[in-house]
């Protein structure tokens, strides 16, 4: 046998076919190996090759290339120093192109190959067919319209109305005294300047003509008007309030804030004779009679401000089935009295409503309504303290 590769490390002699080892199976050593062999005994046989380069390295693609010659590496095999040759230059990259032949585009079709518009009933109209369609049929339905009119015109003059006919469009009527409203919303300043002169007087005389009727109230003025006691320089300040109540019997201009001593004070202002007038009576809240005299019984009750409120007081002069129960607070809160009206008259239909919503629903107890009315006393044995309401001269404590 024959060995294609030759090994110099091999201790055993190459075997061919025809080698004779004499051997009839017999002999003592047989199958024994041969002596090994040392080291030293071994010749060392450099083979005539060229040495291969152990390893790989790639260069990148932007590195130019190395003089090879100068930066072979040298490897030791066996104690002996073996120069290498030259590595084979890199080969160059190949880039596979592959061969592409043209697209075939598919032939122009019809759109129905088979005759599906025909079987199945697709339009062949065009959109400017039916533009022209549509214009003639918006025109041939104005032309009916038009030619539809003179017969309806005859229709309405022989006596036929139509549905539109019974509208009536009803013109608003202006408004009335609209310019006092607007005067009296701009006559915020001229307001603070009054109740400022007002507040700071020591005498009747320094306010009486820019109050309301000043002359004609010269009387009650002094006495019951007392000086606010303020300084000269004190007036009204920044945050009060300047409102504009207006209603079908009077317009009125509201001026709300508080005075030094934190007490409240609303000033009432009314232009008559084309000028801004403070009204003191609504101001002060005067009373022909003070609480005091008609929680007793007594005093002229012909003019008397307060609040008023539903009350709930009824007795064997007043049952509930004839008279309405009221209370009526002095202004300042520390006396009431019980007031009454006479269910059915029109003293009573105007404080129905005032607190009364329906038959059922009634509004709540503690509500208060400013008002001015005169009051009168009841026959009987009424208490002190029991009115009857003679008039409803306001509501509020501006009287027109």
């Amino acid at each position: 046998m024959s060995s294609f590769y030759s090994n110099p490390n091999n201790h055993v002699p190459e075997v061919t076919p025809s080698d004779d080892w004499g051997d009839d199976g017999n002999h003592p050593q047989k199958g024994a190996l041969p002596p090994r062999r040392h080291s030293g005994e071994i010749a060392l046989i450099i083979p005539e090759q060229a040495g291969i380069r152990i390893g790989v390295r790639d260069f990148p693609p932007e590195r130019p290339e190395a003089d090879v010659e100068t930066k072979f590496t040298v490897q030791e095999i066996g104690a002996v120093a073996i120069r290498l040759e030259k590595t084979l230059p890199r080969p160059s990259r190949i880039i596979a192109v592959e061969n592409s032949s043209p697209a075939i585009l598919p032939a122009i079709q019809t759109r129905h190959p088979r005759g599906e518009g025909r079987d199945w009933g697709v339009s062949r109209t065009s959109g400017l067919r039916w533009l022209v369609g549509g214009g003639c049929g918006v025109a041939c339905v104005v032309i009916a319209a038009m030619s539809l009119m003179p017969v309806m015109r005859k229709r309405q003059d022989a006596g036929e109305k139509s549905i539109y006919s019974s509208i009536i469009v009803e013109e608003a009527e202006p408004v009335e005294g609209i310019e006092f409203t607007e005067e009296l919303v701009r006559a915020e300043g001229r307001a603070r300047a009054i109740f400022k002169h007002y507040a700071t007087a020591t005498d009747v005389d320094q306010f009486v003509k820019i109050v309301r009727s000043g002359e004609g109230i010269r009387e009650t003025l002094l006495d019951n008007w007392r000086p606010l006691g303020l300084d000269r320089n004190w007036e009204p300040a920044d945050d009060a309030a300047w409102s504009v109540v207006s209603s079908e019997s009077i317009r009125t201009g509201l001026l709300e804030g508080y005075l030094p001593d934190y007490s409240r004070y609303a000033a009432y202002f009314i232009i008559e004779n084309g000028r801004l007038h403070m009204d003191w009576e609504a101001t002060a809240a005067y009373s022909s009679a003070s609480y005091a005299d008609l929680e007793a019984g007594n005093g002229d009750a012909s003019v008397i401000r307060g609040l008023i409120g539903k009350g709930a007081f009824h007795t064997t002069e007043f049952p509930e089935t004839e008279y309405r129960s009221l209370s009526l607070t002095s202004p300042e809160g520390l006396h009431t009295i019980w007031i009454y009206a006479r269910k059915g008259t029109a003293v009573d239909d105007v404080l129905a409503e005032l607190f009364d919503v329906g038959d059922i629903l009634e509004k709540p107890l503690n509500q208060k309504h400013l008002v001015t009315l005169s009051l009168r006393r009841p026959d009987g044995n009424a208490r002190a303290n029991q009115w009857l309401v003679g008039e409803m001269l306001h509501i509020g404590w501006l009287v027109p």
